[in-house]
């Protein structure tokens, strides 16, 4: 039997993955018009530091929120921490190419034409039919190799206490010792048997990015980000933007943080 690789959220590694490129279009249409709508033009000015800065700045942005995801959903939760360095790094990277390269113009973008890529990117997103997803199609796990990816199941997709994962992963490893047999053979593909094995495990271990922290200080990174445009706006004449925009976006800022710290769960 072949398990598709769903983990607690009902998410797929693809599923993380194209979720992150549908929100980053959807951002794009309101984003462009809003900076149309301030500078008055219809028409963006393509340069080097813009381009370079804006396609490091959407690898950065993969590898902060969509490949951890989507990783840790594969099963391999060891990888997540290199996401997030490389996030740091690209991020580095576009603000170093924002500020450093030519701002000369190359050549017109037509902001209609930014829009009509966005949405069709979107429209397609939309579309496209949910496939179920099967396990990589590599030959199986090495007697010494399943253990570690029982482990990496239990813990990426499936949110076990890495002591429990590393716990049963040894327990089916001594069962399989004991029977002569290897584990996969015992006990079948690791995925199959990781999803049988957390059925009854009572306790789980969230990632940090769905616990009440990490939603506490998104919630202020955003509420910076409104409070600054909102100063910003007001101070470049552009009231409108600041009033109609960056002020409704901080005061819901500041109730979800609100509802976000009175919350006492774990999550």
């Amino acid at each position: 039997m072949t398990t598709t690789p769903v983990d607690r959220e009902g998410m797929t590694p693809g599923d993380y993955l194209g979720g992150q490129l549908f929100n980053l279009s959807v951002l794009v249409i309101p984003g462009s018009l809003l900076v149309a709508a301030i500078d008055r033009t219809w028409t963006f000015s393509a340069t080097a530091a813009g381009l370079a800065g804006t396609a490091l700045l959407v690898v950065a942005l993969f590898c902060g929120a969509g490949i951890p995801q989507a990783v840790r959903a594969s099963g391999r939760p060891h990888l997540v921490k290199y996401s997030y360095l490389g996030a740091v790094l690209f991020g580095a990277a576009a603000a170093a190419a924002f500020m450093t390269l030519e701002r000369e113009r190359l050549f017109p973008v037509p902001v209609p034409a930014v829009v009509a890529v966005a949405a069709i990117a979107v429209a397609l997103q939309l579309r496209s039919s949910k496939q179920e997803e099967a396990e990589a199609p590599a030959g199986p796990d090495s007697a010494e190799d399943w253990p570690g990816r029982l482990t990496g199941l239990l813990i990426g997709r499936y949110d076990l206490p890495p002591e429990r994962a590393a716990e049963l992963a040894e327990q089916a490893r001594t069962r399989a010792q004991e029977s002569g047999r290897t584990p996969a053979e015992l006990f079948g593909p690791a995925a199959e048997y990781a999803r049988r094995l957390q059925e009854d495990e009572p306790v789980r271990q969230d990632p940090f990015w769905r616990t009440r922290p990490a939603r506490i200080i998104g919630l202020l990174v955003g509420l910076s980000i409104a409070v600054q445009a909102f100063i910003g706006w007001q101070r470049d004449g552009v009231w409108w933007a600041a009033w109609l925009i960056a002020a409704p976006a901080a005061l819901g800022g500041v109730w979800y943080l609100v509802r976000a710290l009175r919350d006492p769960g774990p999550r």
